[in-house]
Formats: structure tokens, C-alpha cells, sequence
């Protein structure tokens, strides 16, 4: 009984951890204001996770350095994951559960097109959030707190557009996961979210719906 009982708590415990793994909090910037204004920011739902999808020009004076290795575009999208997983479209269990159960490195996914966004990401779902100019200066600086500003380079090609994966100086937990971090971004702009509640993408879209609304669904 007791056998049973313990292989049944392993179990279990390896699920939760695969669940929390795929699914990224950094620190918290406080947004002034809520979400209103003249910018758009879009959250752009991949599979288990989501990206932010930023007009270029409204990024002002917060520079990223890595956007030196882009051609000028119309929009940024980026992403925030563990090092192992997220650049490794074949990523095995292994993987899975080692992002999941201990802090490991984490990486940057940053994409650039022209739009629409709709058109960009024609079978995702996609939320549209009015920003204003204070809460648009937030998200662009809580990215660029996650970049590792000592190894701008790339780390890893990218998954679609013109992309590339980069090194960030966050740590990747199962409980500090991807939407998480996200969320983050959400309330950096000025959204009312809890950045502790969002371990899964489906409540990170909930959330950005509330603040927004939806503009596409998934096909």
C-alpha cells in the first residue's frame, strides 16, 4: 500500500512539474496608470505560452540593444523561456521536467515584421490593449530587464519571422514560468492582473482579453 502510495505521489509530482515547465514572474514594474491610450499592444497566444507584440516606434529612447541585429520593421513581437526548452522544438521529457523542477538559465525570443499583427499570426489567437505613452515606456523597460545586457549576442536562431533567440539574466522555474512573465509585462502596462496566479496560458488570455479584447480567434 505504502509502494503504491509513494509511486502514486512521484507520479503525480512529475506531472505538476511537465505542466508548470511549458507553461515564465521577473521584477515587478509598477505601471502608473491603466491600460488607455494611443498604442496597441497585442499578446499573441503560442500553443502553451504567449508572446508581446510592441509597435517598433513606440519603443522611444528604451533602447534594446539587440534589435541591432534586425532590419527596422513595423512591429517587435518577444518572448520570455527556459534556455533549454523554448529554442528546441523537439525538446524531450527530460527537458521538460529539468525546467520545470529546479531554476535553470533562461532566453529571450525576439521576432520583427511589418503588420497587421493578424496577418503575421493568421491561426493565433491575438488580444489588443490599449496602452498609453507612460504604460508603453514600462513594457519596453521590464523587457529590457530581462535581457542580459552582458551577452547581447544570439544564442539560438529563431522560431519564425526574422527572429533569434538571446540570453536573459532571469532565472526559469516552475514557478516563476513564461506567462508569469508575461502577466508582468500586462501589469507593466497598466493592466490589473497578478502575475502570481498566471502559470497557464489560458488564464494569461483571459487576463489580456479583460484589460483588451480580442481581435482574433485561434484557428
Amino acid at each position: 500500500m505504502t509502494h503504491w502510495l509513494r509511486r502514486g505521489l512521484v507520479g503525480a509530482l512529475l506531472v505538476w512539474g511537465v505542466v508548470l515547465a511549458v507553461q515564465c514572474e521577473q521584477p515587478a514594474v509598477d505601471a502608473a496608470e491603466e491600460a488607455s491610450g494611443p498604442y496597441t499592444l497585442y499578446v499573441v497566444r503560442h500553443g502553451w505560452h504567449a508572446g508581446l507584440v510592441l509597435p517598433r516606434a513606440a519603443l522611444g529612447n528604451t533602447v534594446w540593444p539587440v534589435l541591432d541585429d534586425f532590419p527596422p520593421t513595423e512591429y517587435v513581437e518577444v518572448g520570455w523561456g527556459e534556455a533549454a526548452y523554448y529554442p528546441n522544438p523537439d525538446a524531450g521529457l527530460g527537458t521538460l521536467l529539468r525546467a520545470g523542477l529546479w531554476p535553470t538559465a533562461s532566453v529571450v525570443h525576439v521576432a520583427v515584421f511589418d503588420g497587421p499583427v493578424t496577418d503575421a499570426f493568421p491561426q493565433h489567437a491575438i488580444a489588443a490593449i490599449p496602452v498609453s505613452e507612460t504604460g508603453m515606456r514600462q513594457v519596453a523597460a521590464f523587457v529590457k530587464q530581462s535581457m542580459n545586457s552582458a551577452h547581447p549576442d544570439p544564442v539560438a536562431p529563431g522560431r519564425y519571422h526574422k527572429s533569434a533567440f538571446f540570453s536573459s539574466s532571469l532565472p526559469y522555474h516552475g514557478l516563476n514560468n513564461c506567462n508569469q512573465w508575461t502577466a508582468g509585462a500586462l501589469r507593466a502596462a497598466g493592466c490589473r492582473v497578478a502575475p502570481w496566479r498566471t502559470l497557464r496560458v489560458s488564464r494569461l488570455m483571459h487576463d489580456a482579453q479583460t484589460c483588451g479584447r480580442w481581435i482574433q480567434s485561434a484557428h
